[in-house]
């Protein structure tokens, strides 16, 4: 657990494989069970997290005129917009269902959902609108 939260690549790594068990439908109860819906739902949150101090820090940096190493910072938004990919197609897949769907709701997902809207990633974006569209219905 707190070394995925210093690993982005583990985590990646990890949330790749719940995906992949998400995908199959008779797997849900399983996840559900485990309680990787609300797992999820933290790495998110940490995520969002992350890139707002990434952010602040940034802009900090900008204001004394310090120059951060753009590749570095580069590799590392990429990582977490594909971990949040990753991790919001799990609670789509997982949100079949309308009960779990409400929970997600209960738990504070559109909030989630919204703060992606200013990411730069296309594939993020069309996933997101896909969820915030599902949720709507």
């Amino acid at each position: 657990n707190d070394e995925g939260k210093k690993s982005t690549d583990l985590a990646i790594t990890i949330v790749s494989i719940m995906y992949a068990i998400s995908v199959y439908s008779d797997w849900h109860e399983s996840l559900l069970e485990f309680k990787v819906g609300s797992m999820i739902m933290d790495v998110v949150d940490l995520e969002i997290k992350r890139h707002a101090l990434r952010e602040r820090e940034r802009a900090r940096a900008a204001a004394e005129g310090a120059t951060d190493d753009e590749r570095r910072e580069r590799v590392r938004m990429r990582k977490g917009e594909r971990l949040l990919y990753v991790a919001f197609h799990i609670l789509l897949n997982l949100a079949e269902d309308p009960n779990t769907e409400r929970k997600m709701v209960n738990h504070g997902i559109v909030p989630m959902l919204i703060a992606m809207l200013g990411r730069q990633n296309a594939d993020l974006l069309i996933l997101v609108v896909a969820f915030l569209k599902k949720l709507s219905i």
